[in-house]
This record gives structure tokens, sequence and C-alpha cells, in this order.
């Protein structure tokens, strides 16, 4: 395909002569109807993706309405079109709102799926969808007697939790329009609402159910996790910023209710239990996973030596490729959790281990040195807020940016003990030269390594004092 090149801005990129033809088609409505009778079916894709992209609502609605497929996968017609680099996170809540209004709002669409997973809706946005949906449906002049099954993520809260169950209501009762949820988000909600939700999901379809910041005590996880027991299909379950306090449930109730509810779930692989103390409390709420965990957060949990011994011998870390100790005073048991990151050293990609005092004791610094190079897949590292001096934290930097598969670290800095921290310190302190003083260093360091230059490495750096993210993170070809 003829290649032309094309400016937008200050930026030179080359788009196919297919894909200028799209954007000029679906930027006029009538050119956009006229192509819809006469293109090939297999270019539909490429037109709605342009369309999409371009915010393009009324090429949108039309080319939605005349889609000639089974399924429609939004998500697969815009990640397939690589010159686009267009994502789901792009797509604009009026986008949203013309694609569902078209699907349940007229019957030449052919799809009867329409998959919309992956498009972030705040909980005002979905809000506008589900009202959207229910206005096109009053509205829709020819119902057919099959179903279209509409799937998207929910982000329910206390101001749109009568709009979704609404929305459900009115779609149940019908026979044109069946609403599902891949992804639920429920936050701040009682008890009763949450299990109203739960209640809605398929478990075909629930892949994720993230249930933080509901402030669920022990009387109220044990009303609405088995409630969960029947999405069988779930892969990820975030039970984080709750009041949870394990130790306390003497008795285990608590404990048990969480430990049946994972092991009901065959393809349980994602488990957040932030911010809620379950110290020593691990093993007992884990050790009965079907599937092995692939992505564990336990920041901010309290985390004993009982809970790192038990990740370090028994529990099943081989798939294990995002770890986050965040949060936990690690500091007293450095050889357990060297143990953990060599079990997983073969699969994780990310490891978080921010603020876990580990600069309090002196094994620290060796041991993360002699792991480094251990890691096969390890792609984000952030070991900040850890009050490592500079020699020592120039070291672990050093070794792990030789990894061949990194390309993130994050760390906090101590700048210049002289500075007087305040409203001006971005730009007095780190626009300025001092910037340079307290980075030398590892720019220096860093430098110094082997390699092709092929493999770009990003050392994001914070102020150990402020959190001020340091202006530019430097930018290293290893």
């Amino acid at each position: 395909m003829k290649e032309m090149m094309v400016m937008t801005g200050s930026e030179m990129r080359f788009k196919s002569l297919v894909h200028i033809c799209a954007s000029k088609i679906t930027s006029n409505y009538q050119m956009t109807k006229e192509a819809v009778s006469s293109v090939p079916h297999e270019l539909f894709q490429i037109l709605l993706a342009v369309a999409v992209s371009n915010n393009q609502a009324p090429a949108t609605k039309l080319l939605v309405s005349r889609w000639p497929y089974k399924v429609l996968n939004l998500c697969n017609v815009l990640t397939s079109d690589t010159q686009l680099q267009f994502s789901l996170a792009d797509i604009t809540t009026q986008i949203m709102v013309t694609v569902l209004s078209a699907v349940v709002g007229t019957s030449s669409c052919q799809a009867k799926v329409v998959d919309l997973q992956g498009v972030r809706l705040r909980c005002v946005d979905m809000a506008t969808c589900l009202h959207a949906m229910i206005n096109a449906f009053k509205t829709s002049s020819n119902p057919t007697s099959d179903k279209v099954k509409v799937i998207f993520d929910w982000t329910v809260e206390e101001q749109n939790f009568h709009i979704v169950s609404k929305a459900m209501n009115t779609f149940s009762e019908s026979c044109k329009v069946e609403l599902q949820c891949g992804k639920m988000k429920a936050e701040g909600l009682s008890e009763n609402r949450l299990i109203r939700l739960i209640g809605f999901l398929d478990k075909d379809i629930a892949h994720g159910l993230n249930l933080s910041l509901n402030s669920l005590s022990h009387s109220g996880l044990k009303m609405v996790l088995p409630h969960i027991k029947r999405l069988e299909n779930l892969r990820s379950v975030d039970l984080s910023y709750n009041i949870l306090n394990l130790p306390r449930d003497i008795s285990g109730d608590v404990c048990k209710c969480i430990k049946e509810v994972f092991s009901s779930l065959p393809r349980l692989q994602d488990i957040s239990l932030g911010y809620n103390r379950i110290t020593g409390r691990l093993m007992e709420i884990m050790n009965s996973l079907q599937s092995p965990v692939r992505s564990l957060r336990l920041d901010k949990c309290f985390l004993s030596l009982g809970d790192l011994s038990y990740m370090s011998n028994t529990m099943n870390t081989s798939h294990l490729k995002m770890l986050d100790l965040s949060g936990n005073t690690l500091s007293n048991y450095i050889k357990s959790l060297e143990n953990v990151l060599l079990r997983s050293c073969h699969s994780l990609v990310q490891l978080n281990l921010d603020g876990t005092s580990l600069a309090n004791n002196d094994l620290s610094s060796n041991m993360l040195k002699r792991t480094a190079a251990s890691f096969k897949k390890l792609a984000k590292f952030s070991i900040q807020y850890n009050g490592f001096v500079s020699v020592e934290q120039i070291g672990i930097v050093t070794a792990y940016a030789s990894i061949p598969t990194l390309r993130l670290i994050r760390i906090t800095v101590q700048a210049s003990s002289e500075v007087i921290y305040g409203n001006e310190f971005l730009e007095d302190v780190l626009l300025g030269g001092n910037r340079f003083s307290v980075l030398s260093e590892y720019q220096e360091a860093l430098d110094q390594l082997p390699g092709d230059k092929s493999r770009v490495l990003t050392l994001e750096v914070r102020d150990e004092l402020t959190g001020c993210l340091f202006v530019d993170a430097l930018t290293f070809r290893l």
C-alpha cells in the first residue's frame, strides 16, 4: 500500500492511503452513507476505527447501525489497526453514547453481541450512557425478537446506583437488549446495594470485581462475599481499602469466608487486599486457590514473618507477574523476602517495594543487588521511600538497570539539606542546578553500563521528603 506523509502540528507521521480516504469519508455524513451501501464488508472495520478515533459521532452511529457482522468488539476494531495509535482509554463519552444508542435504537444492526469492555467510564459518564440506552430503546421503531447482548465495564457509586438498577430492570423485561458487565467497580455502597449489584452479574461474562473503598467490616464481608461464589469466571477480585482487621478475627470466621470464596473461583488470578490488616493470616485465606496467582497486591497489609515465610516456601509464585509489597515493614524479613523474589524471578514483570524500611537492615542492599541478576522478565521496579543513602541506592539502581528487560525504575532521593521546602520547591530547586547535582551520580553510573544503546530505560525520581517528582525523568539508552 502506498504510504503518504501527513503533518499534524509539529508531528510528522506516515499514514496509508486507505486511512486518509477513511478519514475523508467519515468526516462527511453523506459520503459515509454512500460508502456503507457500496464498500466491501471488510472495510467497515477500518471506517469505524477511523470514525471513533476522530470522534466522528454521525459516522460512528451510521457504521454501527449498519454493522454487517454478528459481533462488534470495539477493542478488536481499534487495536487491530496499528496505524491509529488509539486506545479504548481515549474514547469519549459522546462516542460511547453514540454506539449504545445506535445498537439499541435501530433494527438494521446485525450485531448480536456488542462488546465495549475496556472503555473507562466514570460514574457520571456511565449514567449518561445508560440514560441514552433507555431513551433509545423507547424510541426504537422495529424491535426484533433476537436479543442484542451489550457488554461493558461498570463503575457504580451512590450517584448512579439507581440508574444502573433502572437500566437492568428495563432491559430484563425486554426481548431486544441484554445488558451485561465484564468488570465491575463498586465504591462507597452499602452491603445490600453491593449484593444487589452482584446479583446483576452473569456468571459466564463477569471476570473482574472491584469492591475497594466500601468500608466493609467483618460482618459486611460475611454478608457480601458468599454472593460472589457463583461467578465462576472471575479472574480478579479487589478487596482493598476496606476496614478488615483479620488478626482480631479470633474465631477465623472472616478468614474462612474469604478462603471459601477464593477456593470456589477456579480462574481467580489477580488478588488485591491492600490497606487491610491481615497480619499472620495470608496462608489461611489463600492456601486453597485453584489457580496460580498472577497479580498480588498486599500493600500496607502489616505482613508478618509468617506471611513472608508462606510466600517464600509454600505459595505457588511461579506464575506471579505483579507483586506489590509496599508499605509493609520488611527490614526484619530480608531472607524471606529474598526467597520470595527468587521463587518468582522467572515470571515477575512488576515489583513494588516502596516504603518497606529496607534501609534499616544493612543486608538489604546486597540482597537486592544479588537477586537482580536472577530476574528474567522484570520491566518495572519501584523502591521509593526506603531511606537508602546515595551509595547504596546507586548500586541497587545499577544492578536492576542491568536486567535486559527493565524499562522503568522509580526511586526517591534526598535533595540538598540546605533547601527549605515550600510551594516554590519545584521551580526553585528541581528546575535549578540542584536537580543535576543530586542526580549526576546516578547518571554517571548508568552511562557506564554496557549495551547496544537500543534499550530505553527511564529513571523516575521523587524527593524523599516532599514526594515531588523531579521535573523530567532521566532516560538512558542501554
